[in-house]
């Protein structure tokens, strides 16, 4: 990757062979096959070399889907202090090959089932991550590997995750800085700046990203109106969605849609 790369989703990553290296702020983390690895892009990342690899799948989830799904609670807190969790335990296998092949097909086909089926699936086996992360903890660790990524930015993470909480399950309605911070007992510029210096990007901007990532999702998957789509992604006009989702995505809503709609 020529430079480093973020945005507001969760990725899963899964190599089938040989093994690559992210930079995650600074700091070198190695994906090694067969155990996926997941971490919250908004943290910047860069692959920086890679091994014996052909090719690797990545799957990218909204973050509020990832906290609706209510998933336990030292997953949620290691996702959201950016830190990239791999599979602590290879001995234990799992049919993670045929699984993200199945995915892939699953994605690609037009059955609206199928695709409930694969995030059902994708649920329950970051639940069984969760419990295998929970069940290293008891164990002595292998200082060599699993090292875990010190939290996002530089700032303690006590008001840092339940902002990011509260923007990932409330942009789609009209929220501001000051509901942000009153969501977390601070004042509104405390808490922008504090925001601002952890993620590198305002809260009014990471609250369009989410909103704009929202309408790419419905642009793909749904053959709603355009302006549905700017409304129920948490914009209040069609021209603001308009600007917002050409800065970001580098074309039209209506052009992307062209581009990537799924065949149904």
């Amino acid at each position: 990757m020529p430079r480093p790369d973020k945005h507001t989703e969760v990725e899963l990553n899964y190599l089938e062979r040989g093994q690559l290296t992210y930079l995650f702020w600074g700091e070198r983390t190695t994906v090694k096959c067969g155990r996926p690895a997941l971490f919250w892009a908004t943290t910047p990342h860069q692959i920086v070399e890679y091994e014996d690899i052909t090719s690797y799948t990545v799957v990218t989830l909204p973050l509020p889907w990832l906290l609706n799904w209510a998933l336990p609670e030292n997953l949620i807190k290691r996702i959201l202090s950016g830190r990239l969790i791999q599979e602590p335990d290879s001995s234990r296998p799992y049919a993670d090959k045929k699984l993200f092949e199945q995915w892939h097909q699953d994605i690609n086909c037009k059955s609206k089932r199928f695709h409930e089926i694969v995030l059902l699936e994708i649920k329950a086996r970051l639940l069984r991550l969760a419990d295998n992360l929970t069940f290293d903890n008891a164990l002595p660790k292998d200082k060599s590997s699993d090292r875990i990524q010190r939290p996002v930015g530089t700032q303690s993470t006590d008001k840092i995750e339940p902002m990011t909480k509260f923007i990932a399950q409330n942009y789609t309605r009209r929220i501001y800085v000051a509901d942000v911070a009153t969501a977390v007992n601070l004042h509104p510029d405390y808490a922008g700046d504090l925001f601002r210096r952890t993620f590198g990007v305002t809260v009014n901007n990471f609250i369009i990203q989410h909103r704009t990532q929202h309408a790419q999702r419905m642009l793909v998957t749904t053959n709603k109106k355009i302006l549905e789509i700017a409304y129920a992604s948490g914009f209040n006009s069609l021209s603001r969605f308009n600007v917002a989702f050409k800065s970001l995505c580098g074309c039209t809503p209506r052009q992307y849609r062209a581009s990537h709609q799924l065949p149904y």
